[in-house]
């Protein structure tokens, strides 16, 4: 009952506070950790999970499209103006910060832990995780199904191609393609 009215004041507050709009469908966990900023859009059935010890700050005219799942990890910072689409994931088990006006497209993921699994007499579940930020700059445009890993940084103004997986940073205005991801032009 104590998380259903946590919601309920959240949604109303969002509303009164930053004029931000949070469906009633969506799932807020731990919204003590969770700063929103002015005209958020968070459509429905999207996730927050800000129950661990980081914190989910998310800037003025940022929109969670449908089903986006974010879990606030170590930290989640999302910039003013950026769009993430449905179905894509951002982890912050590792941290991820992403900057002003990205667009994420539908069904991407970011992750910045990997299972550790060098000891091959230790079950892999059992060595724990490698945490490692994720940084992505400005005015990115990351591509539908892209997969960006621990440890990347992706910088202003790149394009990352659908499908690809990015496991190596990449200079401003990359373009990135393929698996694994590389930089196959400028902008």
């Amino acid at each position: 009952m104590l998380r259903l009215i946590d919601k309920i004041f959240f949604v109303i507050q969002s509303k009164m506070r930053n004029n931000s709009k949070v469906s009633w469908s969506c799932y807020i966990k731990k919204p003590a950790h969770i700063t929103l900023g002015r005209d958020v859009k968070i459509l429905g059935n999207t996730s927050i999970d800000a129950s661990s010890s980081g914190r989910v700050i998310i800037g003025d005219n940022v929109t969670l499209n449908r089903y986006a799942y974010i879990y606030g990890g170590t930290g989640v910072k999302i910039g003013a103006g950026t769009e993430i689409n449905n179905f894509s994931v951002i982890n912050g088990t590792g941290e991820v910060e992403i900057g002003e006006n990205v667009l994420i497209g539908p069904n991407v993921q970011i992750v910045s832990y990997q299972h550790s699994y060098h000891d091959r007499d230790v079950l892999i579940k059992k060595q724990g995780y490698i945490l490692r930020k994720i940084t992505i700059e400005d005015d990115v445009w990351v591509g539908a199904s892209a997969v960006i890993l621990a440890g990347v940084t992706i910088g202003k103004g790149s394009v990352i191609g659908a499908g690809s997986v990015v496991t190596n940073s990449c200079e401003p205005y990359s373009v990135v393609t393929g698996v694994p991801g590389r930089v196959i032009n400028k902008r």
